[in-house]
């Protein structure tokens, strides 16, 4: 059968705290090689603060993993402390085969740090579900370095290397900040399609990827596999990225890059080796994505480059750039 529904309603502040060795938080999850679902999970508090826990529905089996709705009043912290899969989830685990549910999230403010995630995903053959987050105020993901092994640190509906697809992810805030490997994406490794990512800020949009090994903050959609990438969108007040941070369509094997389109009502700034490009890499057969900016004014300096490339047979995409106030490119 299906395992059963949670619906849990504080009217002051709720706080999951766990550790890396076991599980804590508030979970729906069916047993392995069951064929039932995972149950839907209901939150509502005043304010929610979860380290190294986690609120979850996972399948194990045939059945999917349940929805998950996510409502507070006031603000989110979720900090992935040293254990992995920490935060707000609904996954279809290895060797399940269902899909992952749908996440839902709202909040005045969302913090994420050290890896916490908001994310739907598959690791086999079911499909990522979609994700949406809202935060009138700040929206704020530090990665931490994805420094917890197997954890992507922010807002994903991954297939992991399934057979899948990635879901929608959505995303609306006042202002967004991501930092230190924190990411918004939705992505594919395997011959599944990656979802398309969308993302609203009515303020500031900042990205400063302050590079680990090779890795990068950023948003985008990526795929790895036989599968394409998704349409990328998303729309600020005014965007600065910095440090290698930026926004990415990649793609690494026959599928094709996704579409990569940027409106910025106000400034938008690349610096010290911050990046906005789609890439078919080199051994790749599928072409890249295009790139679409709109600005009200563009600075790129430091080593900041938008651009569209193809390392393989593939074409790469068309970069159009439309700028209504001043352009500044500068060296080195």
């Amino acid at each position: 059968g299906d395992a059963g529904n949670i619906l849990l309603t504080v009217g002051g502040a709720l706080t999951i705290a766990g550790s890396a060795g076991g599980v804590t938080g508030i979970v729906s999850q069916t047993a392995p090689g069951s064929t039932g679902a995972a149950g839907t999970i209901g939150v509502t508090a005043g304010s929610l603060k979860i380290v190294g826990g986690s609120i979850a529905s996972n399948a194990n089996g045939a059945g999917n993993g349940g929805a998950v709705t996510v409502t507070v009043a006031g603000d989110i912290t979720i900090d992935g402390g040293d254990a992995p899969n920490s935060g707000i989830l609904s996954q279809s685990l290895p060797g399940a085969t269902g899909n992952g549910g749908a996440v839902t999230v709202a909040a005045r403010s969302i913090s994420l740090t050290n890896a916490g995630a908001i994310a739907a995903d598959t690791f086999d053959a079911g499909n990522g579900g979609d994700v949406t987050v809202t935060a009138t105020g700040e929206l704020a993901i530090d990665g931490g370095g994805a420094a917890v092994a197997n954890n992507v640190g922010g807002i994903s509906s991954d297939t992991n290397g399934g057979t899948g697809n990635g879901g929608h992810v959505t995303v609306s805030a006042g202002t967004l900040s991501l930092t230190d490997l924190g990411v918004i994406v939705s992505s594919t490794a395997g011959p599944g399609n990656g979802g398309p990512v969308t993302i609203h800020v009515a303020g500031l949009l900042s990205i400063d990827g302050q590079p680990v090994g090779d890795g990068s903050s950023g948003s985008g959609s990526q795929g790895v596999g036989a599968g394409k990438a998704c349409t990328g969108t998303s729309a600020a007040g005014a965007v600065s990225l910095t440090d290698f941070g930026g926004g990415a369509s990649c793609t690494f094997a026959s599928g094709n890059g996704s579409e990569i389109n940027l409106s910025v009502a106000g400034a938008l700034t690349l610096d010290t080796d911050a990046a906005i490009f789609s890439s078919a890499a080199p051994g790749s057969t599928g072409s890249a994505g295009g790139i679409h900016i709109a600005a009200g004014s563009l600075t790129v300096r430091n080593g900041g480059v938008v651009s569209t490339e193809t390392g393989g047979p593939g074409a790469g995409g068309s970069l159009d750039l439309a700028v209504k106030g001043d352009a500044l490119l500068s060296g080195p």
